[in-house]
């Protein structure tokens, strides 16, 4: 029977090998923006009559929306956004009438494939001469769509996952290893079946945990409690998950049933409506978004989730069913039972690591595509992490098949020696399918690297008399092209710039900035390459305008260097907050999770499940802690960067201040050679000099606390923060004017 098994692993194999190399097909996965009307950024005479956005997938009707924003960040009453009867990958919002001033479209996409959920905001203009803030653009799909894991998303799939496992390899395990087994050793025939109800009863309670939290992930991202009627009803993600439902329901009574019963026709239904929960899952995957030959990739995700629950259920069921069972039998029959469990689950397990192999080598080129695609992308990172536990995660299957099994039979120490590397087996497995939650929940690695190297941020800033618009692309770490594009008032280019210098200075100042100098393109397009943002943190990127016809125009971009560039948030600490909140919640739902597994003489089992819970409970700590240093944040934000843009009124205002508080030691052109100067020694510094050798902080700092062991007193009492940031964009004005006067 085993030799029969074996001509039958290896004829499947083979046969699913030979279909997969004839299927191909290319990953979209989530409702990706692709274009937009108005563009992002584009500035209009008069209102466009409607909104007009394009996605990459089918959208549901329930749960996508377009808002339109005024500029002081209120929702403006419009029609509610429909996506296109015809053609369900648009979506349109018609626009009313609308005043001159800048809008931001904020949209939000639920995907008819796959029933992920993405969103993004963008800019528009009404009107010439309008005024623009800082704001970030993609002219591709939204980047922070494909990096981004929702940490109640996450928990609800490994929940999933690891429910999934555990009644798949329960009832896989019972049917064709145990059974047999104890048929064989002529066990009592309820013999384990017990242990296998509580094992089962656990999986289905994690299913229906993490069928709610989906749903609940869901509605949290779509922000409302009142659509959720509609999201059960209309969309695709609510008919997915009432049959998974609908299932876990038939299971729970057929599982009652057949373990009471030990039926052996029950076992094999219960464990193909197993298999159609895993269907429900995959078939929401990213595979879903295949633009072809879906089908067999969605049939490769499935193949792929079966063959890993099957191996690590089983592991489950045989360190908590079988072995147990195993031990209250005769000393004998412990030792023939478990040596031939152990040959059975090696046709199982070698089968299940070949499954895998083959599945996940086509997932890998369908979802990943790359070596770069992998290093560089938050699904090909966790993608690596899941790939290294693998290793020990198969040293230890390795080391039970060609070690401890050909030991079995000699001594006593040789089966313990085989328990506990079980053990460690079936909790590496466990942390395994944890990692794929976290996988699941991201965006392919192929679609975010081509959607971070089409993409191009774009920051707009109105400077004096000018509108000054600052393009990276790609807007990511590493080599790329500034583009800065001048127009005046009227929109019409600015050509007539001596030189467009840009600083670049690092989230640590005391490294010292670096310069470029943006070479004219013609039609005010003026171009600087390098890989000027090089390391990750918080960069100020200056913009320097020196003009023959008056005095040099300064502006100043913040942005946040990662995995991409992205503007500068104010650094409140909110985010981290939320993620290590987040973090911590999952360490302490797969502590429970693992604490559910235990029963008699699993200690390891209590102990694993105490040191999870412990780190989950300092995450949460951490994070509670960093709520509290929310103001010390802050206020390291606001020593490191000037937060007053370098405006007309700021430059007026600091020349105003600079008079009263400054001029009378440094002089009216900053040389130190002020009516006061003569009777200080030392003299006054040269601010023609000095200030372009030094950051803002720095100058900051020196107005607040003086400057021991010189003249230059504390002014921090004297005058207010605010109006020392005006005094420092004044001085930067100052030191590049023509005449040295700031004028």
């Amino acid at each position: 029977m085993l030799m029969t098994m074996k001509r039958w692993m290896h004829r499947a194999v083979l046969l699913a090998a030979l279909l997969l190399v004839f299927v191909h097909g290319q990953a979209a996965a989530h409702a990706n923006l692709l274009r937009a009307t108005p563009e992002p950024n584009s500035v209009h005479p008069e209102a466009p009559p409607e909104i007009i956005l394009e996605f990459s997938e089918a959208l549901e009707a329930t749960g996508s929306a377009i808002e339109l924003l005024d500029a002081a960040g209120q929702r403006l009453t419009t029609p509610q956004a429909r996506v296109d009867p015809a053609d369900a990958t648009v979506m349109r919002l018609a626009l009313p009438r609308l005043d001159p001033g800048v809008y931001t479209v904020a949209w939000r996409a639920l995907s008819a494939v796959d029933g992920h959920l993405t969103r993004g905001v963008y800019p528009f203009i009404v009107g010439r001469g309008v005024a623009t803030p800082q704001v970030a653009t993609s002219a591709g799909p939204e980047p922070g769509n494909f990096g981004e894991a929702r940490p109640l998303d996450v928990l609800a799939r490994v929940l999933a996952l690891i429910g999934g496992a555990l009644v798949v390899g329960g009832f896989g395990m019972h049917l064709a290893l145990w059974g047999p087994v104890r048929a064989t050793l002529r066990l009592p025939p309820e013999s384990g079946d017990r242990r296998l109800g509580r094992m089962v009863a656990v999986g289905l309670g994690l299913l229906g945990g993490g069928a709610l939290l989906a749903l609940l992930a869901q509605l949290q991202a779509l922000g409302s409690l009142r659509t959720l009627g509609a999201l059960l009803l209309e969309s695709r993600f609510g008919g997915d998950w009432i049959l998974r439902v609908i299932l876990l329901e038939l299971l729970a009574v057929v599982a009652h049933r057949a373990v009471r019963r030990g039926d052996r026709l029950l076992l094999l239904l219960g464990l193909a409506l197993a298999g159609g929960l895993l269907a429900t899952t995959t078939a929401l995957s990213h595979s879903a978004a295949v633009k072809e030959d879906r089908a067999a990739a969605v049939l490769n995700d499935w193949v792929h989730l079966a063959a890993a629950s099957l191996w690590i259920g089983g592991l489950v069921h045989f360190l908590i069913v079988s072995v147990p069972a195993l031990r209250s039998a005769p000393p004998d029959r412990w030792e023939r039972g478990l040596g031939m469990l152990v040959r059975r689950f090696s046709v199982l397990g070698i089968a299940s690591v070949v499954a895998l192999i083959i599945t996940g080598l086509y997932s890998g080129w369908l979802h990943v595509g790359s070596i770069e695609a992998l290093r560089a992308t938050a699904y090909g990172q966790t993608l690596l992490v899941k790939l290294v536990l693998l290793v020990p995660l198969l040293g230890l299957a390795g080391l039970n098949l060609l070690h401890w099994r050909r030991r079995l039979g000699t001594a006593e120490s040789a089966r313990h020696g085989f328990v506990r590397t079980l053990r460690a087996e079936t909790v590496t497995g466990l942390v395994v399918l944890a990692v794929v939650g976290v996988l699941t929940g991201l965006g392919p690695a192929k679609s975010a690297l081509e959607a971070r190297q089409t993409a191009a941020l774009t920051l707009r800033e109105t400077v004096g008399p000018l509108r000054a618009a600052l393009t990276l692309r790609p807007p990511r770490p590493g080599p790329a092209r500034f583009e800065v594009v001048l127009t005046d008032a009227s929109g019409d280019p600015y050509d007539n710039a001596r030189r467009v210098r840009l600083q670049f200075t690092p989230p640590d100042p005391s490294l010292g900035a670096s310069e470029a100098t943006a070479e004219p393109q013609g039609g005010g397009h003026y171009v600087a390459e390098g890989a000027f943002l090089s390391i990750t943190g918080r960069w100020r990127v200056e913009l320097q305008i020196q003009r023959p016809d008056g005095y040099d125009l300064f502006t100043r971009y913040d942005l946040t260097v990662d995995q991409s560039v992205q503007p500068a948030a104010n650094e409140t600490g909110g985010s981290g907050l939320g993620n290590w909140l987040g973090w911590g919640l999952i360490g302490v739902g797969l502590g429970v999770t693992l604490l559910s597994f235990w029963l008699r003489r699993q200690r390891e089992f209590v102990a694993l499940s105490v040191l999870v819970l412990a780190i989950g409970i300092l995450l949460l700590v951490t994070g509670g802690l960093q709520a509290l240093d929310l103001t010390a944040l802050s206020g390291a934000a606001a020593s490191t960067t000037n937060p007053v843009p370098p405006t007309d009124a700021s430059i007026a205002r600091g020349r105003v201040l600079y008079g009263q508080h400054c001029a009378a030691c440094h002089g009216a052109t900053g040389r130190g050679d002020g009516p006061a100067a003569a009777g200080l020694n030392p003299g006054p510094a040269d601010l023609q000099v000095h200030v372009p050798l030094h950051t803002d902080a720095a100058i900051f700092d020196w107005i607040t606390n003086g400057i021991p062991g010189s003249a230059m007193p504390a002014q921090g009492e004297a005058i207010r923060p605010e109006d020392r940031w005006n005094i420092i964009n004044y001085l930067r004005v100052l030191v590049s004017s023509p005449t040295g006067r700031g004028e």
